[in-house]
């Protein structure tokens, strides 16, 4: 697919975006009459604390940090169509905001997406996690109670009653709803 560029709606005249997620700025004159060149902006472009590319647009001496592939999208597919809808990466990049990767879709299809592609923060990956796969398995494991187990562990009991229940953990454990879609760790 070759590249193909168009305007950033609200930037049109200032910014375009390519296919493959790149920006650049367009030649003109700014607020105060001097001309500016069109330049790429910085590759790579910035990234968020979550690993997604995003960069800075000024118009009008109000700079915004923007998304990537979100721009990407609703430049060259539309508007998001729903606020329930999600920008969604088909291979897993957070950093690959190439329109052949995107697609608009819902929170279900793109957590069936981390899933698939492994970057589902679930378990040990979730950065509030308290407990690890080998600590939950060492919940199944254990014949004490729960109020006596949870001090042991360093958690509430209401976590180790969660865990055996099969409302957390699911993944590890194979109870609960979620447990026949997710396949355990073995």
């Amino acid at each position: 697919m070759t590249e193909q560029w168009k305007p950033i709606a609200g930037y049109e005249g200032f910014y375009e975006i390519s296919t493959l997620g790149r920006v650049r700025s367009l030649p003109r004159i700014d607020n105060i009459g001097r001309a500016r060149k069109g330049r790429m902006k910085a590759t790579p472009i910035d990234r968020t604390s979550t690993g997604y590319r995003f960069v800075r647009l000024s118009k009008d001496g109000i700079a915004k940090k923007l998304v990537v592939h979100v721009l990407v999208l609703e430049t060259f597919v539309g508007p998001r169509p729903s606020p329930a809808m999600e920008a969604c990466h088909g291979d897993g990049d957070r950093a690959n905001p190439a329109l052949s990767n995107l697609r608009w879709d819902t929170a279900k299809g793109n957590a069936a997406d981390k899933r698939r592609h492994g970057t589902n923060m679930e378990g040990e990956k979730a950065p509030v996690a308290v407990l690890t796969n080998a600590m939950v398995r060492q919940i199944l494991d254990s014949q004490l109670s729960s109020l006596k187990l949870a001090p042991l562990l360093g958690v509430a009991s209401s976590t180790v009653r969660a865990v055996r229940l099969g409302q957390n953990w699911s993944h590890v454990t194979g109870r609960g709803a979620r447990a026949a879609a997710t396949p355990t760790l073995e």
